[in-house]
C-alpha cells in the first residue's frame, strides 16, 4: 500500500513503519481521510453532472423519437390518401378507354353514317373490282 501525500510524493507504509521515529499516525490518517473526501465529493459532483447530462440527452432523445413518428404517421396518412387518388384516377381512366370505345366502334359509326349521311353499304352487284 502506498501512501500519496500533498506535496505529490509517494511513499510506501511499510517503509514509514520501520522507522525508529514514529509519527504521529492521527494527522496522517485525517489528512488522507480529508483528501478522499474531497475526491469523493468532487466524483459525486462529476457524476451528477454525467448523470444531468444524460437525463438531459434521454430527454431530448425521447422527444426527437416522438417527433419522428408524428412526422411517420403524417406522412403514411398523405401517402395513404395520394394512394386513394391513384386508385380513382385509374377507375377514371378505365370508363373513359371503355367509353372510346364504345363511341368508335364500327357498327356505331356506320350506323350513324347510314342515319346522318344517307351513307350505305352497295349491293354486290353494283361493286366493281378494278385491277
Amino acid at each position: 500500500m502506498i501512501l500519496i501525500r500533498s506535496t505529490g510524493q509517494a511513499t510506501p507504509l511499510t517503509t514509514r513503519r520501520s522507522k525508529t521515529v514514529r509519527e504521529p499516525i492521527l494527522p496522517v490518517v485525517l489528512e488522507w481521510w480529508g483528501e478522499t473526501c474531497r475526491l469523493a465529493a468532487s466524483m459525486i459532483k462529476g457524476r451528477a453532472l454525467i448523470t444531468l447530462s444524460l437525463l438531459a440527452t434521454l430527454v431530448v432523445s425521447g422527444v426527437a423519437t416522438v417527433y419522428a413518428v408524428h412526422l411517420n404517421r403524417q406522412q403514411f396518412i398523405e401517402l395513404q390518401t395520394l394512394q386513394r387518388d391513384k386508385d380513382r384516377y385509374e377507375r377514371e381512366w378505365t370508363q373513359l378507354l371503355l367509353e372510346e370505345s364504345a363511341w368508335s366502334a364500327h357498327s356505331r359509326v356506320e350506323q350513324i353514317a347510314d342515319q346522318r349521311f344517307g351513307m350505305h353499304v352497295p349491293d354486290a352487284t353494283k361493286i366493281e373490282i378494278v385491277r
